[in-house]
C-alpha cells in the first residue's frame, strides 16, 4: 500500500509522522531514452498524417491505489510539446503491447505503449506526457 506522510504530530515531546493512504493512481512512464522517448517514422507500415510529424512512443505502467475501480483509456493522454498539445493517436493500437482500454480494481495494473503523432522540429524538446481522465493520478518518470 502507498503512504502519503499527512503531517508531523509531537505528542509526550515524541515526534510523530502521521500517514494516511494514497488514494488515487501512479503513472509510471518507463523507457524514455534522456526523456525524449522512442521516435519512429511508421509503426506496422502507418504513416503519419504529414510529411512534418513522426511518431513518439512511451512505455507506460498505471497502478490503481485506492479507488474501487479507475478507468484507463489510450484517449486520456496527450503529450506536451513546445507549449502545445498533441493527443494519443490510433497509431497506438499498432504497437507491440498497445495501452488499451481497461478497468483497473483497486491494486490493479496494467502497462502498455502510447502512440502520439508529433513534429519533427524541436527534438532536443522534452516530450510531457499529459493524463486528461476524471480521476486523480500522480505521474511519475523514469528516465534512461
Amino acid at each position: 500500500m502507498h503512504f502519503n506522510l499527512l503531517g508531523m504530530v509531537v505528542l509526550f515531546g515524541i515526534l510523530t509522522f502521521v500517514c494516511i493512504p494514497c488514494n488515487g493512481a501512479e503513472i509510471v512512464i518507463n523507457r524514455l531514452d534522456n526523456c525524449k522517448g522512442e521516435i519512429k517514422e511508421e509503426i506496422d507500415g502507418k504513416i503519419p498524417s504529414s510529411p512534418a510529424n513522426h511518431f513518439f512512443i512511451a512505455s507506460i505502467e498505471i497502478i490503481n491505489y485506492g479507488y474501487d475501480s479507475f478507468y484507463v483509456d489510450p484517449m486520456f493522454f496527450s503529450v506536451t510539446r513546445a507549449n502545445k498539445l498533441y493527443p494519443s493517436t490510433h497509431a497506438t493500437s499498432y504497437r507491440r503491447q498497445p495501452l488499451r482500454s481497461t478497468l483497473l480494481r483497486n491494486g490493479e495494473r496494467v502497462q502498455g505503449e502510447l502512440a502520439f503523432e508529433i513534429p519533427k522540429s524541436n527534438l532536443d524538446s522534452n516530450n510531457n506526457i499529459q493524463y486528461t481522465g476524471t480521476e486523480s493520478a500522480r505521474i511519475v518518470y523514469y528516465c534512461a
